[in-house]
């Protein structure tokens, strides 16, 4: 089983930071398994407020380097994603650093999948990320289903039940 990296942008990294699952933060199911890491404008926009639960768990795991975060890198493309002005820093410079490393990126905004997959990433998003972590990489199915339970206030109903037909077919 390959150990794989994932950048992730700001939304989904707050939603594994923020919802738990039989007493456990989700993002403990998935340290596990996949190398998560964040560039440094999501690490920001996730911990700017401190108060916030997530924010302290997020920042908990930089500081225990169980959450890697990368600089902003420079490409030669800078303009064009820069020209995607409805993105959100955070959303532009995963997509950039997802261009660099040839990592997977994880978002869950339309407009960012999108200008994603035009860069040929192949971007998941975070309910993608639970089947694909439950297809590949041995997380167990019930417990993935349960993580869609925690956190179907976050997506349309759509999204949620195309995610438990994929989980239940398994």
């Amino acid at each position: 089983m390959a150990y794989l990296r994932l950048i992730l942008d700001t939304s989904p990294l707050i939603t594994l930071c923020k919802f738990k699952v039989r007493g456990q933060l989700i993002v403990d199911y998935l340290l596990p398994i996949f190398d998560l890491q964040v560039v440094e404008t999501v690490a920001q926009e996730a911990t700017a407020n401190p108060a916030y639960t997530d924010a302290k768990v997020v920042q908990q795991l930089l500081n225990g380097k169980q959450l890697t975060q990368l600089p902003v890198p420079t490409t030669s493309i800078d303009a064009i994603i820069n020209g995607y002005t409805r993105l959100g820093l955070g959303e532009q410079d995963t997509i950039r650093l997802g261009i660099t490393n040839s990592a997977n990126i994880v978002l869950d905004d339309y407009l960012a999948f999108v200008v994603g997959t035009r860069f040929d990433l192949r971007p998941l998003l975070l309910l993608d990320l639970l089947v694909l972590a439950a297809r590949e990489y041995n997380l167990d199915k019930a417990i993935a289903l349960e993580i869609v339970d925690a956190i179907q206030v976050r997506y349309s109903s759509p999204f949620v039940e195309h995610t438990r037909h994929k989980l239940k077919v398994l």
